[in-house]
């Protein structure tokens, strides 16, 4: 569901720390992303709808506010049952070196909602 641009509630700022995810964002897909903790995602307003956003990313530690690809949501593609959030830095550097480390993130702008394809190639060209 595509949120009404009058009450889409954008931007939205938060944060978070990094955590381990199930790592197939940079191993299966070429896409790593930095997983939110349970606890910053269970503060997310439930009106925020679920899909991929544009947004902006900061990292305590590193310098610079970067653009970012951001899915918030069940991973349908993977029949994940959990709502979860994950930040792809539009930059180049070791996404191993955040886990432990705040995270602020703006959602700028929804994308599209989330959704299941036939291959991952398929997947990783509309992140």
């Amino acid at each position: 569901m595509k949120p009404d641009e009058s009450n889409s509630g954008l931007p939205v700022f938060f944060r978070g720390i990094v955590v381990k995810g199930l790592g197939r964002g940079s191993k299966e897909m070429g896409i790593p992303t930095a997983n939110l903790d349970d606890e910053c995602v269970s503060n997310l307003s439930p009106a925020l709808v679920d899909g991929v956003y544009a947004g902006v990313a900061k990292v305590v530690g590193y310098d610079g506010i970067f653009p970012a690809a951001c899915s918030l949501g069940k991973n349908v593609h993977f029949n994940e049952v959990k709502r979860t959030a994950e930040v792809h830095i539009l930059n180049t550097f070791d996404p191993d070196l955040f886990y432990g480390h705040q995270i602020y993130v703006c959602f700028i702008a929804w994308l599209r909602g989330m959704q299941s394809f036939q291959t991952i190639g398929l997947l990783t060209s509309n992140f």
